[in-house]
């Protein structure tokens, strides 16, 4: 809450805290390509002026990776039958 200059409800950061975890996983597993480490584990950085590496990032724009990854998990989705797109 602090590092967002009090902008964020408290409730909401403390669930996205919890969360954090099984989204990273996610989207791991539905083809985000995160940057590791030599030994094999998710590679973090520093962001937003922190001191401390605790961000996990993908190779490229974090944010278009994770974009493109949820959108080939929904084509494959919408292939395999299981969801219906409306246009």
């Amino acid at each position: 809450v602090k590092g967002g200059d009090y902008r964020g409800r408290e409730a909401d950061v403390v669930r996205l805290g919890t969360e954090s975890v099984r989204v990273i996983d996610h989207m791991y597993s539905i083809g985000a390509p995160f940057a590791r480490e030599y030994g094999g584990q998710l590679a973090t950085r520093s962001f937003g002026g922190v001191q401390v590496s605790r961000t996990y990032y993908t190779r490229g724009e974090t944010g278009q990776q994770l974009e493109v990854a949820c959108s080939q998990a929904l084509q494959a989705q919408i292939d395999a039958g299981n969801v219906t797109m409306h246009t």
